[in-house]
């Protein structure tokens, strides 16, 4: 970058300058002659019918840019940018204008300073904004030093905004002391909403100090008006409209010229926009402070997320709950309670129920008919019953709805509540939804569900279990529990069944991402069924409830299977919650899959077993 010291005949068109009124009357086009052309050709005119006023000097911006300063009137100094298409505020452009401002602070008599365009449509469309975020330096050592040697420069300084000025270029002008506005021409805007970028600091600062009313800026920026010349006058964000014969008049009104004589301007103007020059001179430190801020504001959504998320899930639980009252209480709110030993009358703030007539004897293995409705049975003398998965879509959706909710609470209840730790989060759904059960059991499954009465004769499920026949392949392949999922069957090598004489071999499968643990050997004409939830509500364990219903569910499974007597049965469940209930059971662990700490939300890391039985 260098400096032209030039007679006008070498720097081409001038801009416009004040005349004499006679002069100025004589010189412009007529009235007429204006409303056949735009506005565009205008300016052009004005610019070129104007006699030209000797450069004091002038500064290439890159190549094909320059900044023009003349001198309209005494001590008054115009800066006119030149760099097409729209004076950017380049590196090149932001070091060519600090230059200008350096040489008529050291160089020339102390005066005003008056800042414009020889573009017609733009004083500045702002920053190149791809350019100068990729760039470590710019605002640094370019945009930064730029406004903090207009914000508080030993002269009095006037932006007169001939066109548009958007984003960076507004805050250029904002920068200056003082604003004066095309009035037929141009916008004012904040427009940083549309093509999504932040505002920094001293962006924000410069607007909060300057602007007289707080909402205008809010306007600004949340609804990136664009303010004509006439709205901008009436919001102060500028102080007059006019061009250059309306500014000289004004700096002379306000005798501007002779302000800086005393040497104290710049300094008076540190202190009144102390925030804002901060900003500017402590870049690092506002650098490091946003991105603090940005980190605090990623982790306050990933709460903010964390709290919608388990929102949406608890209302999934809890869809029934004007139902179904307080049974589905939020486990943030339920502790654990003194639990009674036996099964007994239930009180919730004035339900009532049928549990104490739940025979928890042999007869609870028999089932009768309920011919009214052939996908159903009922135990006689209690409410324990059974359904398919077509009767609970067909006939019972409330009770399917409340149903899913029970389950979901019962393995929260147990994720969360685990001496080992948090298994898995209390958002952790077992079934996201209700077609994740009905596709889970399937068509020739079954569900057993034990229910309470509300007063208002509503069935209220407090514990169930399902079963299904086993398919190879076939663990859980519905949406649902993503843990059961990642844990698949694959045929493996054969194993023999110590009970079988003949050495038949059965494929009975390993996990093909966990490990076998230990071999059950079977017959291959034995039926294969795999049990799937069974479940009580938190406030009604150990009370021998879990062993009733799984003695049915057997008893339920041996009807469908009344030949042969054998049965081979397949659970999956979680090792640290139900491993020691099912081999208390008599049931082999035969596959293992571990999940370490941070899977699914895991506090301390899990393990799914899948275990085996014959009965």
């Amino acid at each position: 970058m260098h400096v032209i010291i030039a007679p006008i005949d070498c720097i081409g068109p001038q801009p416009p300058q004040l005349l004499p009124p006679m002069q100025q009357q004589n010189t412009l086009p007529s009235d007429s002659q204006r409303e056949a052309k735009d506005q565009s050709q205008v300016a052009l005119e004005i610019i070129t019918t104007m006699p030209p006023i000797p450069a004091l000097f002038t500064l290439s911006v890159d190549s094909k840019g320059k900044i023009i300063c003349t001198q309209p009137s005494q001590l008054v100094y115009l800066l006119t940018f030149d760099s097409p298409p729209d004076n950017r505020l380049t590196p090149a452009f932001c070091s060519s204008f600090i230059l200008a401002l350096n040489i008529l602070d050291r160089r020339f008599p102390k005066g005003t300073v008056v800042t414009t365009s020889a573009i017609p449509k733009f004083y500045s469309n702002g920053l190149d904004y791809e350019s100068a975020i990729k760039s470590k330096t710019f605002f640094s050592d370019s945009l930064y030093p730029l406004w903090r040697r207009l914000l508080t420069y030993p002269m009095p300084t006037v932006a007169l905004i001939n066109g548009h000025a958007f984003a960076g270029g507004l805050m250029t002008a904002m920068m200056h002391d003082y604003r004066f506005m095309n009035p037929h021409r141009g916008f004012l805007c904040l427009n940083e909403l549309e093509f999504g970028a932040p505002l920094m600091p001293p962006m924000s600062s410069i607007f909060r100090q300057k602007l007289p009313n707080p909402n205008t800026y809010r306007t600004m920026v949340l609804e990136a008006k664009r303010f004509n010349a006439l709205e901008a006058l009436q919001e102060g964000i500028v102080d007059g409209l006019g061009m250059v014969q309306e500014v000289l008049k004004f700096v002379q009104e306000l005798k501007l010229v002779e302000k800086a004589k005393s040497g104290v301007y710049g300094k008076l103007k540190m202190e009144m926009w102390r925030e804002t020059r901060g900003y500017l001179e402590d870049y690092a430190g506002s650098e490091k402070k946003i991105k603090e801020e940005l980190e605090l504001e990623k982790r306050k959504e990933a709460k903010e997320e964390e709290s919608v998320v388990e929102w949406e899930h608890l209302k999934s639980r809890l869809e029934t709950v004007t139902t179904f009252g307080c049974l589905y209480i939020s486990m943030h709110e339920r502790r654990e309670k003194d639990r009674p030993p036996t099964i007994g009358p239930l009180d919730l703030n004035g339900y009532i129920t049928t549990l104490a007539s739940v025979v928890c004897g042999p007869n609870t293995t028999t089932m009768t008919t309920n011919t009214s409705t052939p996908n159903e049975r009922i135990l006689p003398s209690s409410n324990l019953r059974l359904y398919s998965t077509k009767s609970l879509q067909e006939d019972h959706a409330d009770l399917l709805s409340s149903l899913t909710a029970l389950i979901n609470l019962c393995y929260s209840d147990g994720h969360t509540s685990s001496p080992y730790g948090i298994l898995l989060p209390y958002s952790s759904l077992r079934l996201p939804t209700q077609a994740s059960l009905v596709g889970e059991v399937g068509e020739e499954g079954f569900v057993l569900i034990l229910s309470i009465e509300t007063l208002e004769g509503v069935q209220v499920p407090i514990a169930s279990a399902s079963a299904k026949p086993f398919k190879e392949l076939g663990y859980h392949e519905v949406e649902g529990s993503e843990l059961l999922t990642n844990f698949k069957r694959k045929a493996a090598a054969p194993v023999l069944d110590p009970a079988s004489s003949s050495g038949v071999t059965k494929n009975l499968g390993s996990s093909d991402i966990g490990e076998p643990l230990s071999a059950l050997r079977t017959d291959t004409a034995l039926p294969k069924w795999e049990i799937l939830c069974n479940v009580v509500h938190p406030d009604y364990q150990k009370r021998g409830i879990a062993d009733e219903i799984y003695n049915a569910l057997i008893a339920e499974i041996r009807r469908r299977e009344p030949e042969p007597k054998r049965i081979h049965l397949v659970i999956t469940t979680m090792k640290e919650l139900r491993e020691a209930y099912y081999q208390r059971r008599g049931y082999v662990t035969t596959g293992k899959k571990r999940f370490d700490k941070g899977v699914g939300g895991s506090e301390v890391g899990f393990s799914v077993v899948e275990m085996e039985k014959i009965v």
